[in-house]
């Protein structure tokens, strides 16, 4: 298998091998933990490799693997490189004991190193269970290939046994490749190997090669100009398409925190990470999981200085009785992310409403974010509370003694919105630098990136 990566993934002849003729003695002593590496060119462009297994058997991951695993991340970090890990198991030498661990301690302190500094891809073929499936999430980005790849802390029967179920006959039993396509860590799934060097190549089109060099398409190239009547109609990746080059972008997550689209795409050559809210089958509610892929995305786009583009259209939060004390976590760790230097610009626009708590989120107006840009469709609405809702509060006497209470509903929604809720009034308190025309998003996207 680790040939085939190399010879689908590399260009021709590009791969050069390194500690080929380091091996582990594995499990039995027939080098079942032996581990390939080195470095090639993927579309011309430098990318160090690590693969656990030669063949199509599950690997068995010894010292060795580890030391090799190491040392080829320490030469990516050194050429300022992108780093790909590939495994195909999770079975430990368990012969090494706890030099076994000590060693994966050590390449968790290696992957830290590294993270924040290059971009860090891994490709799982598979089961990818306990330790390794740690390792996995630590990624900037995680590849799930082929059709019986997973990622878990635990074994299908593992967890059906620890639940007390019966899996021969419990048709409801934990299933972790369904569980792993809905997981935060993971950006997208590969059927075979085209669908995978397909994949690679268009994410490392977005990518920088580190945090040390621009993202690429840095410098602003005038292209043909955009304009569409349709755009007003268009959510998720649907518009982050419409306003990207040639209609093309690289979409992460899309299994998991549905309701938010996150992806990468360019405006007149320039890259930038789209966040897009699709909340049209939540009402307008936001979830915690939509949450944590914003700031799994965020921290990225920080991390290699990428700046953003927030599409604003939601209501409100969605947060059920297990994960609502997490929730103010999740959403003061978006709005102060942490504390580098280079923190992400971004330009906020609202397409549709942006209410509630989240609001602030994304219309950052603090002395901080003095470089950020937040503009507004026309005839959207910007509030603390869903209108809809203050509405029926504040003219709650007036509803019930309508003779026609639902058509006084829809009538005082309406007015509240009118006089409360607008973008337009949202702009003449200064939390709004612009109203435009739908048409105008994608010129007004490129002039914001022009002047960064």
């Amino acid at each position: 298998m680790s040939e085939l990566l190399f010879k689908s993934l590399f260009d021709e002849d590009s791969f050069v091998k390194t500690l080929a003729f380091l091996h582990g003695n594995g499990t039995g002593g027939d080098g079942s933990d032996e581990c390939v590496t080195g470095y090639g060119s993927i579309d011309q462009r430098l990318v160090f490799a690590a693969v656990d297994s030669p063949d199509d058997r599950p690997a068995v991951h010894g010292t060795v693997f580890i030391r090799k695993v190491i040392r080829t991340l320490d030469a990516a970090v050194a050429h300022k490189a992108p780093f790909l890990l590939s495994i195909n198991g999770s079975l430990s030498d368990i012969s090494g004991g706890a030099e076994v661990l000590y060693g994966y301690s050590g390449l968790l302190e290696s992957v830290k190193r590294a993270s924040g500094k290059i971009p860090l891809i891994f490709i799982v073929r598979g089961d990818c269970l306990g330790l390794n499936a740690a390792l996995a999430s630590t990624f900037d980005f995680v590849f799930l290939y082929g059709v019986d790849a997973s990622l878990s802390a635990l074994s299908d029967t593992a967890v059906n046994i620890a639940s007390n179920r019966n899996e021969s006959v419990n048709k409801l039993k934990f299933d972790s490749k369904y569980t792993a396509l809905h997981s935060e860590a993971v950006s997208c799934v590969c059927e075979d190997i085209e669908v995978l060097k397909k994949t690679l190549s268009s994410l490392f089109n977005y990518l920088p090669e580190s945090a040390f060099s621009g993202a690429p398409g840095s410098v602003f190239n005038a292209g043909k100009e955009f304009y569409s009547d349709d755009i007003a109609r268009l959510r998720g990746i649907e518009l982050c398409k419409a306003l990207s080059d040639d209609c093309l972008c690289f979409e992460t997550g899309s299994g998991y925190g549905t309701g938010i689209v996150t992806a990468f795409g360019k405006i007149f050559g320039r890259t930038a990470g789209f966040v897009s809210c699709d909340t049209g089958d939540s009402c307008g509610l936001i979830g915690t999981d939509a949450l944590k892929k914003i700031r799994r995305f965020q921290k990225y786009c920080i991390t290699f200085n990428i700046p953003v583009v927030n599409l604003l259209d939601f209501t409100g939060v969605k947060a059920s009785e297990c994960d609502a004390f997490e929730l103010p976590a999740v959403i003061a760790d978006i709005l102060t992310p942490s504390c580098r230097a280079n923190k992400c610009k971004a330009i906020s626009i609202v397409i549709g409403s942006a209410c509630g708590m989240l609001a602030p989120v994304f219309i950052k107006r603090r002395e901080s974010d003095a470089g950020n840009i937040a503009l507004a469709w026309d005839g959207t609405y910007i509030d603390a509370i869903d209108p809809a809702a203050a509405a029926l509060m504040k003219y709650a006497d007036d509803i019930r003694s309508d003779p026609d209470p639902a058509a006084a509903r829809q009538k005082y929604i309406a007015l509240y919105k009118t006089q409360y809720s607008s973008a337009a009034g949202a702009a003449e308190k200064g939390l709004i630098d612009d109203i435009i025309d739908p048409a105008e998003t994608r010129l007004r996207i490129a002039a914001f990136l022009n002047i960064l």
